[in-house]
């Protein structure tokens, strides 16, 4: 967490993969219910889906938003290999070559 109080948390992260390229993102909510995301300079509210696909395989990261309603779930590779192989988006996001589709997470598993 970067900074939060009586007027609302702010978070800031990233991510590098294994060929160096690195995606950050902030996240800021005033209510702790609904929250923006800025991943790669565009900003997006968790009004429109909190469920987030980003990939950084190319030059500049691709992020797609879903509208999947939040779940109660375990949070293990396990859960997210099996949603992701049975959720059409998800496969389809990483299966197209421009935005995520060398990455090889989702066919060998």
């Amino acid at each position: 967490m970067v900074g939060g109080g009586l007027s609302g948390a702010k978070y800031a992260g990233g991510h590098a993969d294994a060929d160096g390229r690195k995606v950050g993102f902030q996240a800021n909510t005033q209510d702790g219910v609904t929250a923006t995301l800025t991943v790669g300079g565009t900003t997006y509210s968790s009004e429109n889906g909190q469920f987030f696909l980003i990939s950084s395989q190319g030059d500049n990261p691709v992020v797609k938003q879903l509208e999947i309603a939040p779940f109660v779930c375990p949070k293990t590779d396990g859960f997210y290999t099996e949603f992701a192989h049975s959720n059409e988006a998800i496969r389809d996001f990483f299966s197209e070559p421009t935005k995520g589709g060398n990455d090889d997470r989702l066919s060998n598993q």
